[in-house]
């Protein structure tokens, strides 16, 4: 695996466990694959079952995972579900560190959705999101 493949390895894990990191789902096994504002779910579709316009060869073929391995799927769940165990278990400060350089706070949809989303954010978490953080941009080149 190249370091291109890695960083991408890692911006999907990343993605994909957002929800676990914001406290919007637990880290108990299967509570990721139902979280219907991921895309995660998706992966772990047969491929007549997914949307068409999602790619996942990249994803799971970096995993040695074909794009409809029923088996490879369950271990890639399993995986994950490791992996939000782990970043459940691990504390704030260093999750923040590992995740720094790939962090960005964006959406994609209209301003209709990102209200919809903040609200839902703040109805689970009772913290409101301020993705205008001046520091969190420069940190960012943005």
């Amino acid at each position: 695996m190249d370091d291109d493949d890695h960083y991408f390895d890692t911006v999907s894990t990343y993605i994909h466990l957002n929800p676990v990191r914001a406290g919007l789902v637990s880290a108990k096994p299967g509570a990721l694959a139902a979280f219907r504002w991921s895309s995660f779910p998706e992966y772990l579709k047969p491929l007549r079952k997914r949307p068409p316009w999602l790619e996942v060869a990249r994803v799971l073929g970096s995993l040695g995972i074909g794009r409809d391995d029923a088996r490879g799927r369950k271990g890639y769940q399993a995986w994950m579900d490791g992996r939000a165990l782990e970043c459940s278990n691990q504390p704030p400060d260093e999750l923040e560190k590992e995740w720094r350089r790939i962090r960005r706070g964006w959406y994609l949809g209209d301003e209709a959705f990102k209200t919809r989303l903040l609200d839902w954010i703040e109805a689970r978490t009772g913290k409101a999101f301020d993705s205008s953080d001046r520091a969190a941009k420069r940190a960012h080149d943005e």
